[in-house]
């Protein structure tokens, strides 16, 4: 709890500083910093010393002001824009944190002329370096004590006197508490922190030295102006025993209000009868064991380093009878403001390198003599003045109405301000960034995956004629084959166009094939690249898994000198593969007319188009005949059993049922005509087993068997549609005639139970469930 050290390092009545520099001639006379606003000589914004001691206070205007203190001089605030310019004093600001920023890695910007510094990581390596020897009265030559000298007091010698006190309690006595040696090297650091301000920046600073943010910030406060004070956590009570709870941090509010009315409790020692659990059980558990902790000096809120604003705003205030009432005086503020919001901006991009990402409109609206203050969030698309005014006048359209006839602005606008936020870094990749191709390395640096090929003495077969059909018959070396490309993802800036439009097998060695050969392959698949499923050219992922694993693959440097015919020598036992040699043999001896298609394709009518466009053309129509034929057979088996429903219509007589089979029939002989296909392509075509199908009770189409039920679901779904769009039919109801009991039959005599089965029930539709 008291590892920690936090100083708060706060500039003494800053503008006036700020305008002393700037006109030497101030200094030392009583001074205020006045708003452009001259009604009354100006509100005061900022006093000196001097001033204050006078008795001027900062809720006095200027005229105020003179007539108590004669001689003081009212400096005017810089105005742009018809608005007060602070440009000047947030560059001097920033003079201030560069400073800071040399004795600690951890400062925090609270405003324009404060900022928290968190010294642990500096007093320890100051710690170390001196041994912890101790520290000389001389060291701390502006420091007070709290507890050891008089609060409301700043004579030099109680000072001194309570300093020394002190030290020797914390570094001469046989008790060493630690945790006041660390404030009291601090407070060292502290003192040379404020001289190098004051001999860099010219500017006189006030410091406070505790364990926590709000302990620095009270302590801060209690000597000024250019001195320094160290709060122990040992004189904590005493100073909370006299302290108002409205001065803490976060109690000044309506927060502070509540706890001193609910509570009873008017200065910040006062928490301390109430326990934990009664703090818990009044508030909720965060707030409760944030009052319980806070009461007793204990407070753990970290020093963010942030040298930069989190919000960059502008706003004006228009009270009383200046209150914007119409368009025009509307739109001049709101072009102001936000000419000012994206200078600053613009300035802020350039020296911090981010970009707001969001913008608050804010606005107080005079409803009812009662001031109502409102906000919206918007997003912050861009740097523009249009955009920005654009936004802004669009939410005030929102929360106001303008007569059209008299332009005037209902209700009036007291307030109007601008404010960015939610910044990010210009490097910040945005999302776009994320689909640009890149690099991959799925199987390492550029290995290269390569089929060790065993020597065949044979005759080659059909699939070395496609790769190595320009190579020498005469025992040369094949070129080696990589299947890296398949495999894997491209390694090149194009990624994506490569892994759609990969050749799937292409050579390593160019060089040693002749140049007949560089066409040989990828002309295959060229003619298919513009298709909608180009790497699903084998659309059985049974076949190709069997093909994939009967390969035997490895990395090797230098491949033996082999054949291709390995490839499928170990799957020949298996049907599809089997296929696969048919079609092979077929197409190696180009000889379509010694085969019947049915030999090839058992089921004719299940042959896809696509593979269809690829036989040669000859053969093709052959195809195309048989199936027609086939399909008129069945349809007219069927129509003499009388199950074709569709065929029986009179007015579309038996046509209608081949017309989708014309229809692909004349698609099929175009085709045929128009360009002359590879042979060699063939070998891509699907190799799919044979498929049991059956006959639909209700289409009468044939279906594959597998997908049978799936086709019935079909018909019954459409069923359940039309009962479901059809309105049902209201019957009247004949009341029911109530018969005595003695009247009523006690036994149901065989006859009724005969005609009972024979009625049948009125069924009702199934949308009658559904409107209940």
């Amino acid at each position: 709890m008291t590892d920690r050290v936090v100083a708060l390092v706060d500039m003494d009545c800053f503008y006036c500083q700020v305008e002393t520099r700037l006109n030497p001639s101030l200094l030392g006379i009583p001074m205020a910093v006045v708003q452009y606003n001259q009604w009354k000589q100006g509100g005061i914004i900022a006093l000196s010393y001097e001033a204050k001691d006078k008795g001027v206070t900062r809720s006095m205007r200027g005229e105020e002001a003179k007539a108590i203190c004669p001689e003081i001089v009212l400096v005017t605030v810089p105005t742009i824009r018809d608005k007060a310019d602070l440009t000047r004093y947030r560059d001097a600001g920033r003079e201030v944190v560069s400073v800071l920023c040399k004795f600690s890695d951890v400062v925090q910007k609270a405003s324009v002329d404060e900022a928290y510094i968190d010294l642990t990581a500096p007093i320890q390596k100051r710690m170390n370096e001196t041994n912890n020897t101790g520290i000389k009265i001389e060291d701390l030559a502006s420091t007070f004590i709290v507890g050891y000298s008089d609060d409301n007091s700043n004579e030099e010698e109680e000072r001194q006197k309570g300093t020394k006190s002190w030290l020797q309690d914390i570094f001469d006595s046989d008790f060493h508490p630690e945790a006041a040696q660390r404030l009291a090297y601090g407070a060292v650091i502290i003192e040379e922190l404020r001289k190098a301000v004051l001999e860099t920046t010219g500017f006189k600073c006030s410091a406070g030295i505790a364990h926590n943010k709000v302990l620095a910030k009270l302590a801060c406060g209690i000597h000024k102006p250019n001195r320094q004070t160290v709060l122990p956590q040992d004189s904590v009570a005493g100073l909370f025993a006299t302290l108002p709870l409205r001065k803490v941090r976060s109690l000044g509010g309506k927060f502070g209000e509540e706890i001193e009315e609910s509570l009873g409790c008017k200065f910040m020692g006062d928490l301390l009868k109430y326990s934990e659990k009664e703090l818990r059980d009044r508030f909720d558990d965060k707030t409760g064991s944030w009052l319980y902790n806070m009461s007793r000096g204990y407070e753990y809120e970290p020093v963010q380093s942030r040298l930069v604003s989190k919000s960059i705003g502008c706003c004006k205030k228009f009270p009383g009878k200046v209150a914007l009432k119409s368009r025009k005086d509307v739109e001049h503020w709101l072009n102001k403001l936000s000419e000012e919001l994206l200078e600053r901006l613009l300035e802020d991009e350039a020296m911090y390198k981010r970009r707001a990402t969001q913008i608050v409109v804010s606005v107080a609206l005079e409803i009812n003599k009662k001031d109502i203050v409102s906000s919206k969030t918007l997003l912050l698309p861009s740097y523009n003045y249009d955009k920005i005014f654009s936004l802004a006048m669009g939410c005030l359209r929102k929360f106001c109405t303008e007569d059209p006839s008299s332009l005037a602005w209902s209700p009036p606008i007291k307030y109007l301000g601008l404010s960015s936020g939610k910044f990010s870094d210009v490097g910040t990749k945005t999302i776009n960034s994320f689909f640009k191709p890149v690099e991959c390395k799925t199987l390492g640096e550029k290995t290269t995956l390569q089929i060790d090929l065993l020597d065949d003495t044979g005759s080659p077969s059909f699939f070395e004629k496609i790769f190595l059909k320009d190579v020498d018959s005469k025992g040369k070396e094949r070129p080696k084959l990589s299947l890296l490309p398949f495999l894997e993802k491209a390694e090149d800036d194009d990624s994506k166009q490569n892994c759609v439009e990969s050749d799937f097998i292409e050579p390593i060695e160019k060089n040693e094939v002749e140049s007949k050969t560089k066409t040989n392959i990828k002309t295959m698949f060229k003619k298919i690249e513009d298709k909608e499923n180009r790497l699903n050219i084998i659309k059985n992922d049974k076949v190709k898994e069997e093909i994939l694993d009967s390969m035997e693959t490895k990395l090797v440097k230098d491949p033996p000198k082999s054949t291709i015919n390995c490839l499928f020598s170990k799957t020949e036992e298996k049907p599809q593969i089997k296929k696969a040699k048919t079609i092979e043999s077929f197409l190696t001896n180009n000889t379509t007319a010694q085969f019947n298609p049915e030999e090839i394709f058992p089921d004719l009518n299940a042959i896809d188009d696509e593979i269809l466009s690829m036989l040669p053309p000859n053969f093709r129509k052959k195809v195309i005949e048989l199936r027609d034929q086939k399909r008129k057979e069945v349809a007219v088996h069927n129509i003499d059993k009388g199950k074709l429903n569709e065929f029986t219509d009179v007015n579309k007589p038996s046509t209608s049922g081949f017309q989708d089979v014309t229809e692909k029939n004349i698609c099929n002989e175009e085709f045929c005509d128009s360009e002359e296909s590879n042979p060699e392509i063939a070998v891509l075509v699907e190799l799919t087993e044979d498929i049991d199908y059956k006959i639909c009770q209700e289409c009468f189409n044939k279906v594959p068997v597998l997908e049978y039920e799936e086709h019935c679901d079909f018909h019954l779904a459409t069923k359940l549609q039309k009962e479901l769009n059809t309105f049902p039919v209201v019957q009247d109801v004949k009341p029911k005639i109530q018969m005595s009991k003695a009247s009523q039959p006690k036994k149901r005599k065989s006859s009724d139970l005969k005609q009972g089965k024979t009625n049948k029930k009125v069924m009702k539709s199934i949308d009658c469930f559904f409107k209940k």
